[in-house]
């Protein structure tokens, strides 16, 4: 079979994605393409800051092996917070 490859980091093909809510990034990768890649809402700019204190003050500035929280927790659990005031 043929194979398209973006010349970039490619978020898609992480081997830690969504089911357990973090990323690892990767050589090549970007704030841009994990939350396109991984259809995350609010895009970069929320997983930004969801990740200020991993990534620090420059959001063009990501490490390979840095881990981020993609912001996908229990839907059910931010419910109740809401509700609880």
């Amino acid at each position: 079979g043929r194979h398209a490859s973006r010349g970039d980091g490619d978020a898609r093909d992480s081997a830690t994605g969504p089911a357990d809510g973090t990323y690892t990034v990767r050589p090549g990768d970007n704030l841009w393409a994990i939350a396109d890649a991984q259809d995350l809402p609010g895009g970069w700019p929320e997983l930004y800051e969801a990740n200020k204190a991993e990534v620090g003050s420059d959001p063009d500035l990501i490490l390979p092996g840095q881990n981020l929280d993609l912001g996908l927790g229990d839907p059910a659990q931010d419910q109740v917070a809401e509700s609880a005031g």
